[in-house]
């Protein structure tokens, strides 16, 4: 805790500095005045722990100070001040100096010792105050956090009522038609697209329910695979361009060859998702942009449209789960405001960056994707897996981990092996083609920090879609 800061104020020289020789011996930092309008500016600029406050003062008295600071804006009208005298010793004085904002009202002359004791008693009870005001904040905050939070949760629930009931009303309808009403086949089409469009709406509730709660629990874990990112960003646009010539609205892509590694189907996921929700918010005639591009180690994708925009105030939200613009119930667009905080937890998971930005209602919005690029010696087959084949010794201590599970999607085979085994004695046995181990392990075993042929170390708090990348640009450069 900081040295306590106090103020004496004092006009008989000798008097102030015996005061401050006092108090600095007894470990205060000491501030000093002489007369009431330099105490005034000194309180108001440093505020002061405490002030200990001459009564008889050659321009303005203490009490007048006193009355002063209790009446200023902010903090340092809660100052403690301490009035001395050695000459208003009456009881009515001591009575006015206490009604005019004093604590405490000692008369000279007072024992040094009972000064700095009742000094610090008002620097305790001023620290206690402040504290008790930071807590009464951070509960306040926190109430405010817990209502708003139940707020969201009321109304994700009304809104997840109506966006479950909705197709389930029509699905319903749909199939009471099918068995009471006779129809010709073109009636009968209708309603089987209607069941479908239905259920798949419902469909896709539910798992972006499942995806977040998977997520949550760290029970997603990724096929990662070498992935043609201009491939796949094709196929996202293709799978949405019937919904976007429905509308109508114009659809463009502008790709240049870029590859990453990526669980292509998770990915997938989250573009679709994105130039869905563009499509969604674009009015008629309007225009969808989709481009990837390769910028240093990263490969970016954004997605531009010309549609609604979003609110200033909402863009800092957009991604968290159950956040929607336009107020809930009331908004034109359906959904449950679950994808977009699907597509910032999946492209956490491949280690790359999602952001949003917009020039405001009616002016459109961007997202953009950045991943880690990936620069393969030979393109290989989309579908092919990373690290088809390779022969990995992973030395780890909890088994059957998320790593594990990413490395085998990854197409390497596990080998089994013990923590105990030598580096070495594995490699140069031909048993695997490199080693995986996590730091815990080299620490026990006692591998240096120093590069070994063949060994991959693992950080802590390392992605296992990290250690992929690191692991498939060493295989492509020696294994």
């Amino acid at each position: 805790m900081p040295y306590p800061v106090i103020l004496v104020v004092d006009d008989h020289d000798a008097s102030r500095y015996a005061k401050i020789r006092l108090f600095q011996k007894a470990g205060f930092k000491v501030l000093e005045s002489a007369t009431g309008a330099d105490a005034l500016t000194i309180a108001v600029e440093r505020v002061p722990d405490a002030i200990v406050l001459d009564v008889n003062l050659p321009d303005i008295n203490g009490m007048e100070v006193s009355r002063r600071l209790r009446t200023t804006s902010g903090e340092p009208s809660a100052v403690p001040i301490l009035q001395v005298s050695s000459t208003s010793v009456s009881a009515a004085e001591q009575v006015r100096g206490l009604e005019h904002g004093a604590d405490i009202y000692l008369t000279e002359p007072v024992d040094g010792d009972v000064l700095v004791a009742t000094v610090r008693a008002l620097v305790r009870a001023r620290r206690a105050e402040r504290a008790l005001a930071v807590a009464l904040q951070r509960e306040r905050t926190a109430r405010l956090a817990a209502e708003e939070a139940n707020a969201t949760k009321n109304d994700f629930i009304a809104t997840l009522s109506h966006e479950l009931r909705t197709p389930l009303n029509a699905l319903l309808g749909s199939v009471w038609q099918l068995k009471h009403v006779k129809s010709d086949d073109t009636a009968q089409q209708r309603a089987l697209d209607r069941i479908e469009r239905s259920a798949s709406a419902q469909a896709r509730l539910i798992n972006d329910l499942l995806d977040l709660s998977r997520i949550a629990k760290g029970k997603l874990t990724l096929a990662l695979h070498l992935v043609d990112l201009a491939a796949l960003l094709a196929e996202s646009v293709e799978a949405v361009r019937p919904a976007a010539q429905a509308k109508p609205v114009g659809l463009e892509l502008a790709t240049v060859p870029t590859w990453v590694i990526a669980d292509p189907d998770r990915l997938q996921q989250v573009f679709v998702n994105l130039i869905s929700n563009a499509i969604q918010f674009t009015p008629a005639g309007g225009r969808i942009r989709v481009a990837l591009e390769a910028q240093g180690a990263e490969a970016v994708c954004r997605v531009e449209d010309s549609g609604a925009g979003i609110e200033p105030d909402f863009l800092p939200l957009v991604f968290e789960q159950f956040r929607q613009g336009e107020g809930g119930m009331s908004r034109k667009h359906g959904g449950l405001g679950l994808g977009l905080a699907v597509v910032k937890q999946l492209v956490d998971l491949h280690d790359g960056r999602v952001a949003a930005s917009s020039g405001g209602v009616g002016h459109g919005a961007t997202f953009e994707v950045r991943l880690p690029r990936e620069v393969p010696h030979a393109a290989p087959e989309r579908a092919a897996p990373a690290l088809e084949g390779l022969r990995v010794c992973l030395l780890e201590r909890n088994r059957g981990s998320d790593l594990a599970t990413t490395l085998a999607a990854a197409g390497c085979r596990l080998i089994d092996a013990e923590v105990s085994q030598s580096v070495s004695a594995l490699l140069s046995a031909g048993a695997c083609d490199v080693v995986v181990m996590t730091d815990e392990v080299a620490s026990e075993i006692g591998v240096g920090p120093g590069l070994v042929p063949g060994l991959l170390r693992v950080a802590d708090g390392e992605s296992p879609a990290a250690v992929v990348r690191r692991l498939s640009r060493a295989a492509w450069r020696a294994f």
